[in-house]
């Protein structure tokens, strides 16, 4: 985690970040986030206003998504 905060350095949130790394993937069409507070509405919604992210970000998260979280989600895509 700390590593990651360390790559996207600079952004609101890491939360943002999944947002938009999710949003990249072109074999996901809907992502719903859960949202308690209308400021959570606003961060989430502001993870469309990330550009562009590095050739070393978009590794990082590779290295996440990978061993950790395609095996939960592998058979939905």
């Amino acid at each position: 985690m700390e590593k990651l905060k360390e790559i996207f350095n600079g952004y609101d949130s890491l939360a943002q970040v999944a947002l938009k790394s999710i949003l990249l993937n072109q074999k996901i069409s809907v992502i719903i986030p859960i949202a308690s507070m209308l400021q959570h509405i606003h961060n989430n919604m502001s993870a469309e206003n990330i550009i562009k992210f590095s050739n070393e970000q978009l590794q990082a998260i590779q290295d996440i998504y990978e061993p950790v979280i395609k095996t939960h989600v592998h058979d939905l895509l």
